[in-house]
């Protein structure tokens, strides 16, 4: 039996570590697929279906399904949800046909500058995300299930939508998330003079134990990670940690080899 517009499928939702198990009503069946970001499962013919091994770090997300029957495509989702991880919790979700918010498969995130110079000084990000059919839409409000990581809350924070305010001088990296797309963007904060001309503003290099007139250390690798402390400054990394992140890469292959963040677990 498929779902009609009048009859909205009603889910209950279990949340243990990285698993989902649904309950559902016989609306769902053997001809029904759900998915969660890029985890599916095929419902039993008791409208029941289990995925394990959903990431938790992705933000609110949605469950949707899709049913197959005699040659009749029927599509649903649900509202917004968020899976936490080594967590139990539960809700109630509508299922309803009709039209299926897409899931972006690229995120732009950009800000009118990109260096921050003043104490408490912000910026207004902005997300753009495009589809699979080349259309693009503003996706920067947390309504629409959009969430910020910033890289260190010590340098810069960031508010539920996107508004960016400078704490301390160092190099932050923001991840946007909206259904399991991610986007990128670095900023700067820099709210003293470089008196040695090394590339390392001076209230950086006070706080991390270096002389603001010695350009010179900024070419040592006190952690022997292969990036010097001007290279560590520029990639948001820690000049005393050879994995910043703690994701087994050391910061010098995340940056030369891989091309990746060694400053920012993704």
């Amino acid at each position: 039996m498929l779902w009609n517009n009048r009859s909205p499928l009603v889910i209950s939702v279990s949340l243990a570590g990285f698993g989902v198990c649904m309950s559902a009503f016989a609306q769902l069946n053997e001809n029904c697929t759900v998915a969660i970001l890029n985890r599916t499962a095929q419902v039993k013919p008791d409208g029941s279906w289990h995925i394990d091994n959903i990431p938790a770090n992705f933000g609110p997300v949605r469950a949707r399904a899709t049913c197959v029957q005699n040659g009749i495509t029927q599509s649903g989702q649900s509202n917004l949800f968020t899976i936490n991880a080594n967590a139990v919790t539960g809700f109630n979700a509508n299922i309803v046909l009709g039209a299926v918010t897409p899931i972006p498969t690229q995120l732009t995130v950009t800000s009118a500058t990109t260096e921050l110079t003043q104490p408490n000084q912000t910026i207004q990000l902005a997300v753009a995300g495009k589809y699979s059919d080349n259309t693009t839409k503003d996706l920067s409000p947390a309504s629409t299930g959009t969430t910020y990581v910033i890289s260190n809350s010590n340098l810069a924070t960031i508010s539920p939508d996107g508004l960016v305010t400078a704490k301390a001088s160092g190099i932050v990296l923001v991840q946007a998330n909206n259904e399991g797309t991610q986007g990128l963007l670095q900023l700067s904060v820099v709210l003293s003079r470089d008196s040695d001309g090394d590339g390392i503003p001076d209230d950086v290099e006070i706080r991390l134990g270096l002389d603001p007139n010695n350009p010179a250390d900024a070419l040592d690798d006190p952690d022997h990670d292969g990036l010097n402390n001007r290279e560590e400054y520029l990639a948001g990394t820690d000049i005393r940690k050879a994995d910043t992140d703690g994701d087994g890469l050391s910061d010098g292959d995340e940056v030369n080899k891989y091309h990746t963040s060694g400053g920012f677990r993704r």
